[in-house]
């Protein structure tokens, strides 16, 4: 089972794929905070890849499982977000693709579908 989730990172020819196997959940608002952290390093294809990824596992830092780092999508059925670095995009799943800028000026951020869950939150 899991709560599998990928970040894919793409610019130019590159790739980067960054897997989380127990907070797919959590995966959206992560990367929110990441992107919001890392406006001096977002367009250092290097620098956003180690800042996202090191958002992703903190906490989680001595752990041998759990996250991983490939060029391709990893971990089966997943739910998959595209960071589009030439396009400045952020595309959730099959859902239209939008700019950086409004995904990390948006109030909340998560998996299609789930926007009426926890109204009362």
């Amino acid at each position: 089972m899991g709560d599998r989730a990928n970040v894919i990172v793409k610019e130019d020819d590159e790739q980067v794929c960054l897997y989380t196997h127990w907070h797919g959940y959590e995966l959206p608002g992560i990367l929110q905070g990441a992107l919001k952290r890392s406006k001096e390093r977002i367009d250092d294809f290097q620098y956003l890849n180690r800042i996202i990824f090191c958002d992703m596992i903190k906490g989680h830092e001595e752990k041998l499982t759990g996250f991983g780092i490939t060029q391709k999508v990893h971990g089966g059925d997943t739910q998959v977000i595209i960071l589009d670095m030439d396009k400045k995009t952020v595309q959730i799943n099959d859902s239209d693709p939008v700019s950086i800028d409004d995904f990390t000026a948006a109030a909340k951020v998560g998996w299609p579908g789930d926007e009426d869950d926890n109204e009362d939150d």
